[in-house]
Order: structure tokens, then sequence, then C-alpha cells
């Protein structure tokens, strides 16, 4: 298990994917207490270990799916109630004003913390595995269920009282609130569930027979001689292919397109949370056009470009408020890149989000870092850049849209190799 564990590392190390180095850091070091402990141990605290992958951060990526399922649960739901409501996006409009899906209201916080306490409460009270199992799947449904639940009682409460309660201070103390009763109400749900506990049940002579390690000095020695030397040799592999990115072949580099006058960025209040990036903007009467543009730090590894909050998290009090799929020309390739709306008040931008790897645009990051990983296995990384345009929505969406096709489509890249 520990070269298993081990091969994961080297390639989230490789496609610098920091969430897999983190899972497999755990497993290898869980495999290490099961190479000295030996398996009936281990087999005894299988929950702890398992409860250990908590310790991973995780989950950013499930944000926009969680905003997606609020937005589209609260909308239909008010509507079954009788008030008349329109959703654009994360945008809710009502009666009684305007609502914003944001980030913090996706739920990722209730989720997260549900299924950390339901492991818990798994693991202490419950004893078979389909139970446990089943408690966790509970865990995962409830706060995703709750949390709809809490948008659309939010917003009905505000219809009700002319915007006099939950709104405010009072929108966040009425989530804790919520939020706290759904979770003291699993767990009861959980002890209620509780089996009785093996272990108070052992005589005192099956106690003389639990598992125990016994492993003589020279195997603990060949194994620890072993799992080092094994490490060791990951890491040398993997400074090795990262040793040979010294060099960028082909940078990625923008050259002005044709038409369009770059200038003064200054003015321009949207940037995009992207490490290491450049801004410039553009102008060809009557559009404006903004880019952030950013390349993949090939000679380096930790900093992720790729990743769930990357351009699509603004800077400021900017927030993504919708999102979708275009298919366009983007520098004499036709390709479906990623869009988005963002908003700050009510002043609304749409922005478009590509990738350029391997000569090609690409919009899954998935699809990139697995093509990093293959060209970095053969010794011979490629470029990787990310590109962001936005452009301002005052004259509507499809304006917008018309000024970001003319702008991709006579951009240039130097280093592409069509």
């Amino acid at each position: 298990m520990a070269l298993v564990f081990g091969i994961i590392w080297l390639l989230g190390n490789l496609g610098d994917v920091q969430v897999v180095q983190q899972f497999a850091f755990i497993g290898l070091l869980e495999s290490v207490a099961w190479s000295f402990l030996g398996a009936d141990i281990v087999r005894t605290l299988a929950f702890p270990f398992l409860f250990l992958f908590f310790a991973v951060p995780a989950g950013e990526s499930l944000i926009a799916p969680l905003q997606r399922v609020t937005a589209a649960f609260t909308v239909n739901a008010v509507r079954l109630t009788g008030v008349p409501a329109v959703q654009e996006g994360m945008l809710l409009s009502t009666p009684s004003g305007n609502w914003r899906i944001a980030e913090a209201c996706s739920g990722i916080r209730y989720l997260t913390s549900s299924v950390v306490v339901g492991g818990l409460v798994a693991g202490v009270a419950l004893h078979r595995w389909k139970r446990r199992l089943l408690f966790i799947l509970l865990s995962i449904a409830v706060p995703i269920i709750a949390n709809a639940l809490r948008a659309y009682l939010i917003v009905m409460l505000a219809y009700i009282s002319d915007n006099r309660i939950a709104s405010g201070i009072d929108h966040i103390v009425y989530g804790w609130a919520f939020f706290s009763l759904i979770t003291a109400s699993l767990v009861a749900l959980g002890l209620a569930w509780r089996e009785p506990d093996a272990s108070s049940q052992t005589t005192h002579r099956e106690r003389e027979v639990l598992p125990t390690a016994n492993t003589s000095t020279a195997r603990l020695v060949s194994i620890a001689a072993s799992l080092v030397l094994g490490v060791a040799c990951l890491s040398a592999v993997a400074n090795l292919l990262w040793s040979s990115s010294s060099m960028d072949p082909h940078p990625h580099q923008l050259l002005p397109p044709n038409g369009w006058v770059e200038t003064d960025v200054s003015g321009n209040a949207w940037d995009p949370e992207i490490p290491d990036g450049q801004a410039r903007s553009f102008v060809q009467e009557p559009y404006e056009v903004a880019l952030y543009s950013a390349r993949y730090p090939m000679t380096r590894g930790g900093i992720e470009l790729i990743n769930s909050l990357n351009a699509t998290r603004s800077s400021g009090e900017w927030e993504v408020v919708g999102s979708s799929h275009h298919r366009a020309s983007v520098a004499g390739q036709i390709a479906t890149v990623d869009e988005y709306v963002i908003a700050a008040g009510r002043h609304l931008r749409l922005m478009w989000i590509w990738y350029l790897s391997d000569d090609r645009v690409m919009t899954s990051g998935y699809q990139v870092k697995l093509n990093q990983l293959k060209y970095r296995l053969r010794g011979r990384p490629q470029s990787v850049s990310v590109w962001a345009i936005s452009t301002d929505m005052q004259n509507g969406r499809a304006d917008a849209t018309s000024a970001l096709e003319k702008f991709a489509a006579r951009m240039s890249v130097a280093g592409l190799q069509l």
C-alpha cells in the first residue's frame, strides 16, 4: 500500500494537484503504520484511520454546483408559494427585492461540517459499516436540502415582513441558528441509532486474544529501511522530472489584436485572482475588453494555476452570479470556453476563461492537468497558460458577447503552433 500511495503522490506532484498529494500523503502515513502494527491492529483502528482523511482541505469545486442547486430550489419553491420570482444565474428577483446566491450561500460550510460531525458520530455510536455508511450519506444529503430550505425561508421571511427581518445581520444569525438546529437533530438521530458497544460485552478471555503488535527488531528495521528508501526514490524521481522544466520552449504571449488599441488598465476595476498574472486592456469603439493572462510556473511546484477558485473568484466586490459555456473562435481555434457573469453591486461584466496547453485551447482543468502530467513524465513539459477576458454588460448580454467574440476571434498568440 505504501508503494501505491507513493506513486499516487508522485503523479499528483508532477501534475501539481495539491489535493491529490495531500490525500496520498495521509495514505502513505497510514500505510507506514500498517507496516509496523500489522493488519489485525489496523483493522481494529480502521475507522480512525479513515477519519484522518478529513484533515485534507477539499470541497472548493463543489461551491458552484451547490450554488446552482440552492438557486434552483429557492426560485421554484418561492413560485410554488405563490410569490412571483425571476432567476438570472445566481440572482433572484422578488417583489420584496433582489437576492444573490453568493459563495457563502452555497452551503459548502454546512456540508463539510455536517460530514465531519456525521463521520464522528458514525464512528463512535455505530459499529456496523452498513449503518455507518447510511448515516454518512444522510449527513451529506441533509445539509444540502437544509441549506436550500434556509435560503427559501430567508426570502419568504423578508417578503412577508417587508424586509424588516431576515436581512442584514438577521440573515447571518438566522443561518447559524438554523444550521445548529439541523446539526443537533442529525446528532440526536445518530445517537438514537446507537448500537451496544461490542467491547463492553467482551469477556476477560476474549480480551487476552485481542491483536497486538509482535514484530521482531530485524523486521522493523528492514521495514523502516525499505520505506525510507522508497520515499527517497520517489522524491528523487519527482525532482529529476521537475528539473527538466528549465526552459519554456513555446511561451504564450498575446500580440495586439487587429483593430484594437491597448489602453491604460488603471481604470479597470476588475481583477481576477490568478497568481503572477498580467493585466491588459483594449478598446475598439464602442467596446472595451479587459484581459488577464498568466503562464504556468513550470520550474516550480506548489502554485496551482488551475483550481476551482482562480479567475472565477474576483478581487474586490466582484462575485460570480452565473456560469455557462460558449462556443467561439479563439486565437484561430474553434473552442468551447467557460463563461461567467460577475457582479459588483449593480455593475455586471461578462467573462470568458480558457487555457492554452499543447498548442490547444482547453477549458477542462482535468484535461490540462492530465496533459501536463503526460508530457512531464516524458521529460518534455509543455507551456501552459490561462486567459480571461471580460467586458461590461451595461448594454445587455448580447452586446457583451459580441464584444468578446470580436476580440477573441482577432487574437494572435505568439508561441502557439496552429
